[in-house]
């Protein structure tokens, strides 16, 4: 049998430390404000704190790969990398929660259109969501993460910082 034997991680670079934090807390971020949303609370300035969240932590990624300029190849392996699973994703949760903001800042829209929007944009943050914590599960260099227990402890944890920022906001 010829697997390969987990190594203990000796560093975590602030970059990938930056990808996880943004994107767990701006994926959190949309989860939460679409309840928000429901409370009447204006969407817009939510979705938009969460999309520059979710925007630096790609930007992390992109500083942490050793040759930024082949950045594009993220999108090669989506059968084995859920790297390239959150890639994908993040593009649909872009697109979703520019037309949800926008849906909302404009107005006029109808509500079923503009709830549509607003919960499918949520839903698409929690698939992001569910591949970082498999990114995670994935990667054997830290003990600690090699429990499934770790799927619903990022989930949680990123649904948790989403719902601290939307109460920040509040008061």
């Amino acid at each position: 049998m010829s697997q390969i034997e987990p190594y203990l991680q000796p560093n975590w670079d602030w970059r990938a430390a930056g990808n996880f934090i943004g994107g767990g807390s701006g994926t959190g971020l949309a989860i939460i404000a679409a309840f928000a949303w429901l409370a009447g609370m204006p969407y817009w300035p939510i979705i938009a704190l969460s999309m520059v969240l979710v925007g630096i932590g790609l930007v992390c990624v992109w500083l942490e790969i050793g040759r930024p300029w082949r950045a594009l190849h993220v999108f090669f392996h989506p059968e084995t990398s859920w790297m390239t699973r959150e890639a994908f994703v993040s593009l649909p949760f872009f697109a979703l929660a520019l037309l949800a903001g926008g849906s909302n800042f404009m107005s006029g829209f109808p509500a079923w259109i503009e709830g549509s929007l607003v919960f499918l944009t949520a839903v698409i943050a929690v698939v992001y969501l569910f591949c970082q914590a498999h990114i995670l599960f994935a990667s054997k260099g830290i003990p600690a993460w090699r429990d499934k227990g770790i799927l619903a402890l990022i989930i949680s944890t990123g649904i948790a910082e989403g719902a601290a920022l939307v109460a920040f906001y509040v008061y």
